[in-house]
């Protein structure tokens, strides 16, 4: 597996930079879904208004607020018809999410979205970084 190094928040992090292995078995390779995925989620939490604070992860695809794991499942369904868990995009927010966040969640994008400290600009720097470390990392492939 190629490893990239991949510069953020000052910290020099070591990424895979090909595939990531699903709960399932299945592995997913990283692709221009990814970035797609990333730039639906942020498009769909384009507002403060668009953005839900408490998380039960029970994510309505019809709903006109969402938290973060729910902007991403849409994201995933609209993208690529069924919602990866372990797509590299949604991989590369967990990383990112303990990061901004400071510590280790136990249900990285819901927890982190619970978060009483958690911002919109946070869920928005988050999808940032997610954005150009995944555009970085298909740049380099």
């Amino acid at each position: 597996m190629k490893i990239l190094k991949i510069f953020g928040l000052g910290t020099a992090l070591f990424v895979a930079a090909c595939s990531t292995p699903s709960g399932g078995g299945v592995t997913y390779r990283l692709n221009g879904d990814d970035i797609l995925i990333l730039q639906t989620a942020k498009g769909l939490l384009s507002d403060e208004s668009k953005w839900a604070h408490h998380d039960n992860q029970r994510c309505d695809l019809e709903a006109t607020t969402w938290t973060l794991f729910c902007a991403l499942q849409k994201a995933s369904n609209d993208v690529l018809g069924e919602f990866q868990l372990r797509r590299p995009a949604l991989e590369e927010v967990r990383v990112v999410v303990e990061e901004v966040a400071g510590k280790t969640l136990d249900r990285r994008l819901i927890d982190f979205n619970n978060l009483p400290s958690t911002s919109f600009e946070d869920v928005h720097r988050v999808l940032d970084i997610s954005i150009k470390r995944v555009q970085a990392r298909l740049d380099a492939s």
